[in-house]
């Protein structure tokens, strides 16, 4: 990840220019805003620090995953501490009161998540350390095309360039959505094409290391960031279809009409990829929710997921999210 691809995590986050609302008290209404910070995110910092070194693509991403534990890893972050203390206490003295983030962001983005006015953001927006402000914006869940659709089998049999054959085989995607069906097949250890899956990380996250969700070798992961108290499990269906989409296993499934059902192959777009699933509440936890799915793991073992989807859709995605 270079400089240019951590700022496109803040894609288009160009100051917003609104009429400042007031409350019946007279006082300006606060909304969340979405603060980027100048200095590249952690992963991008180690990320850069590898260029040239003549690695393939595969010996690299195990580099950045290894140099984003080491000490100079630990340096960097410390770094990015204080810079953003920096930034806050500037932003503080520029709106008249104390400002606490309610999300900070250090690895796949750099930044903060803070309560302002329309006139704060613009005012936040002109100081030293500020790459851009941008009011958080409320997504509904939608849906996307298959994998047939967007021509996946050209990269399943290494048509697809001089990119070499794979169904996303030691890949761990992250799925930011209403959650996910674990005891769906789609999900299942083994598919249907006779594909067992490993798990790459070699432990489970979030909720599946204390046994509060199920987890299996391809589902590694299943996170809760609501109020719902559904520990993850998909309640709507829709997170559970667009994991389907980016990791589904290859399985037989029919459709099921009035009359007639319709016998259907179906399959993700990576359906040896693991999976990992995110339930969250609001933007600012679903940029939490990216960032520390770059994050290193348990005991700084590993990273947690290499691609992280945003599952909701009408507009752009969240900063820091590659929308599904």
């Amino acid at each position: 990840m270079n400089r240019g691809t951590s700022q496109a995590l803040f894609a288009a986050l160009a100051m917003l220019v609104t009429t400042a609302a007031v409350g019946a008290d007279g006082v300006a209404e606060r909304a969340t805003y979405i603060v980027a910070l100048g200095d590249p995110p952690l992963a991008a910092h180690a990320a850069a620090r590898l260029r040239g070194a003549g690695l393939s693509a595969q010996d690299e991403k195990t580099a950045v995953r290894g140099a984003l534990v080491s000490a100079d890893g630990d340096a960097y972050l410390h770094r990015l501490d204080a810079a953003r203390g920096n930034v806050l206490d500037m932003a503080s003295r520029q709106v008249g009161r104390a400002l606490a983030p309610r999300q900070i962001y250090r690895y796949a983005a750099n930044g903060v998540a803070l309560e302002l006015s329309a006139d704060e953001a613009q005012r936040v927006a002109t100081l030293p350390g500020v790459a851009a402000v941008r009011r958080e914006r409320v997504l509904h869940v939608q849906t996307d095309a298959g994998p047939a659709w967007i021509g996946a089998n050209t990269l399943w049999n290494g048509q697809a360039g001089a990119i070499a054959a794979t169904k996303g085989e030691g890949t761990v995607i992250g799925v930011v959505d209403t959650g996910i069906n674990p005891t769906h097949p789609s999900f299942a250890a083994a598919g249907g094409d006779g594909y067992t899956a490993t798990n790459p990380r070699g432990h489970f996250y979030g909720l599946c290391t204390s046994a509060q969700a199920q987890c299996n070798a391809k589902l590694i992961g299943i996170y809760d960031f609501t109020t719902e108290g559904t520990h993850g499990v998909d309640s709507v269906g829709h997170g559970s279809h667009t994991a389907g989409i980016a990791a589904g296993n290859a399985i037989a499934d029919s459709l099921q009409g009035h009359t007639v059902a319709l016998p259907r192959n179906v399959s993700g777009v990576a359906p040896h990829a693991n999976d990992r699933g995110d339930d969250p509440d609001a933007q600012p936890s679903e940029l939490r929710r990216a960032d520390r799915g770059i994050a290193a793991g348990p005991g700084g073992s590993a990273l947690h997921t290499d691609p992280v989807l945003h599952g909701r859709g009408g507009g752009d995605a969240p900063a820091g999210l590659r929308q599904a």
